[in-house]
């Protein structure tokens, strides 16, 4: 094991799929009922280690194929997880992402929140960078959020109800915040890949 490496995943993968932010807008998107958010939780879970996977092992292919580099894209994901953050800080958990969808584990649930640009930009940093003795605790890191997130998920009633409303707006503006800061730090990075005198 290499515990530092595998808490600073952990903590990035973690930070930018923001799942205890998303509990207002797992409980705005599903119905009050007990089986049905609890079936969505775990669809959502499913499909968030799916993508994550499959952007861990395959994702430098498809920007390859695509020609997109890697510092594009994350600037990329940048920009989208801003654009969520900004709108945790000033808006509403509705606002955050399209509610329009008849399946929200898939959307926006799995992505653009659990799932989204920035997560995969870590996990496909991760398969790009990392030496082969870190793929399989990366890949158990990926499982480990992804069944947290929908253990947070499965526990959106409870922790609506002790968090009651200002508690829940309270957490989604931190956690709004913090994806702010994510997602600046990020494209700061992007820039200075792409214009290395901007660090000079």
């Amino acid at each position: 094991m290499h515990s530092e490496h595998d808490i600073q995943v952990f903590l990035a993968l973690f930070a930018v799929m923001a799942p205890l932010g998303a509990i207002p807008l797992f409980l705005a998107l599903t119905p009050d009922d007990p089986s049905v958010r609890r079936k969505t939780a775990l669809k959502a879970g499913l499909i968030t280690f799916a993508i994550l996977l499959t952007a861990f092992f395959v994702g430098d292919l498809i920007l390859a194929a695509f020609e997109i580099e890697m510092d594009a894209f994350r600037m990329a994901g940048g920009l989208i997880i801003a654009s969520i953050g900004w709108k945790m800080v000033f808006g509403s958990a509705k606002t955050a992402a399209g509610t329009d969808n008849r399946n929200p584990a898939l959307i926006p649930l799995s992505i653009p929140w659990l799932a989204g640009p920035g997560a995969m930009a870590v996990v496909i940093a991760l398969g790009e960078s990392d030496p082969t003795e870190f793929i399989l605790e990366d890949i158990a890191i990926i499982l480990i959020v992804s069944v947290l997130s929908v253990i947070i998920l499965l526990f959106a009633n409870p922790i609506g109800r002790f968090l009651r409303k200002e508690g829940i707006d309270v957490i989604t503006r931190i956690f709004g915040l913090l994806l702010l800061a994510i997602a600046i730090g990020s494209i700061l990075v992007s820039l200075a890949n792409f214009f290395p005198g901007l660090t000079q």
